[in-house]
């Protein structure tokens, strides 16, 4: 049946076939025609057709794009609308460690991390898909391991006949070493501004004054400190003469060293009476330290200014107790917690018959006769080491090898902070003192023996001269009316 239906139909159709033969002869040679003119492409009312060797160009050309955006070190990736991945080069798979097979038809977005913890993932896929093209978006992008690459992204979007979204293109740059970098560069910046602030506070608020002088002497600038010194507002200090500022019995002492270091250098360093803004002369006294130093608008001055009248009133009472002490006619010295002696008056040097020089540096039993007990010296210790003052005596012998008896006070010394570092022991001879004493009781004891027999004598006379001598009562056996 099927031979009689081919028959039958073929009894009609070898005039159509012969028609269709003809008809594709009459295109081909027509296209060859239109190649060897270098026509390309002809287009109909059913599209584009390719013509000769452009569809072999094409082809050629596709070929080479791809092998350069697989080359390429940025990340090509290209998705669908839902963002399953239809195509990526070798810098995703280099960048990410993840392979072909994995990363193609995955979900793309699952890739992508905020660069912001607090940041949800559903938040950054919706900035993708709704921000339109993209434009340097850094996110970060999932690694094999758990770690992560940062991403600077620029994306384009593919549209079809109908305007809608038919691929996205996105690339992406790998800038992890430059956020590193302007990471460290932020911290830098962080630490050079924190730096920055720490420095003017330190020159803000040092207790010493700082200046700049012009070549001239003007005050070019100055902290607080300087300006208090000086007893004038800051702003009124500024571009103010220094030498101002220094009492007229100073004033050649200043003008003298200042041209001398501006036209030698170096470091100068003398001390200055200061005066007051309005003239009146201030009691403060203060060091200056001077440096020329070159800038671009020629050689400047910088001076710091100390006050040093509290030191000098701190100097001279030190210079008043050191007298009094050095002058004391107690033996006095100072030790360190070795027993080592580290001073010692003159009193101690013409008391003991030693030099200054055989005391300084020797352990105090130097001056020992041994003759004072044992028990008085671990007495003096434990009392020490309990950090409480001793008192008690000691019988101590001269380099000449005379013994004298000497009353000791001997305290631990504290610093501010509680701490013991020396003790200072005062000692005054007593030897004259004892031996008056000793006379003194000597005496005591004879004038007491002699009262004790002189009223024995006393008594015995009383007894007798009652025995001699009767109560009248008692012989008239009468007693009195």
């Amino acid at each position: 049946m099927t031979n009689s239906m081919s028959e039958a139909e073929g009894v009609d159709d070898p005039p159509k076939i012969d028609n269709v033969h003809k008809q594709l002869s009459a295109i081909k040679d027509a296209f060859a025609g239109l190649a060897k003119e270098g026509v390309d492409s002809v287009v109909t009312r059913d599209g584009a057709f390719l013509v000769g060797g452009a569809q072999s160009a094409v082809t050629q050309s596709e070929a080479r794009y791809r092998h350069l955006i697989n080359r390429m070190a940025a990340v090509v990736v290209e998705l669908a609308p839902s963002g399953e991945i239809s195509y990526l080069n070798e810098a995703m798979t280099q960048i990410t460690g993840f392979s072909d097979a994995e990363l193609n038809g995955c979900n793309w977005f699952d890739l992508l991390l905020p660069l912001e913890k607090s940041t949800p993932c559903e938040t950054l896929r919706q900035q993708f898909l709704e921000s339109g093209e993209l434009s340097a978006f850094r996110t970060g992008l999932l690694t094999r391991g758990g770690g992560r690459k940062i991403i600077s992204w620029n994306s384009a979007h593919v549209l079809d006949a109908d305007g809608q979204v038919e691929r996205l293109i996105f690339f992406g740059t790998d800038v992890s070493a430059q956020v590193l970098a302007e990471d460290e560069l932020r911290k830098a910046q962080v630490a050079l501004e924190q730096s920055r602030d720490r420095y003017v506070d330190l020159y803000e608020f040092a207790p010493v004054g700082y200046l700049t002088l012009t070549g001239s002497a003007l005050v070019a600038e100055a902290n607080r400190t300087a300006a208090t010194l000086l007893g004038i507002e800051r702003k009124q200090l500024l571009d103010h003469p220094f030498d101002q500022f220094v009492a007229a019995a100073d004033l050649e002492i200043w003008q003298r060293q200042f041209a001398g270091v501006m036209a030698r250098g170096g470091r100068q360093a003398f001390e200055l009476t200061l005066k007051s803004a309005d003239g009146r002369l201030s009691s403060r006294k203060a060091q200056a330290d001077c440096l020329r130093v070159a800038t671009d608008v020629g050689p400047t001055l910088r001076m710091t200014l100390t006050d040093i009248s509290g030191r000098n009133a701190a100097e001279d009472q030190l210079r008043k107790l050191s007298l009094a002490v050095e002058q004391s006619p107690e033996n006095i010295t100072i030790t360190n917690l070795d027993a080592i002696i580290e001073y010692a008056n003159e009193a101690l040097v013409h008391n003991s018959g030693y030099s200054r020089e055989q005391l300084i540096g020797r352990n105090p039993r130097i001056l020992q006769s041994g003759k004072t007990p044992r028990e008085t010296y671990v007495d003096l210790w434990t009392t020490l080491i309990h950090g409480r003052t001793w008192k008690g005596e000691f019988i101590n012998r001269r380099r000449n090898g005379s013994e004298y008896i000497a009353f000791a006070v001997i305290s631990p010394l504290r610093q501010p902070d509680g701490r013991i570092t020396h003790y200072v022991a005062v000692m005054e001879n007593i030897t004259e003192k004892k031996r008056m004493g000793e006379e003194l009781d000597r005496h005591r004891r004879q004038l007491e023996e002699l009262a004790v027999s002189r009223i024995a004598g006393l008594t015995a006379v009383s007894d007798v001269t009652e025995a001699a001598n009767p109560p009248q009562e008692f012989l008239s056996g009468q007693p009195e009316q």
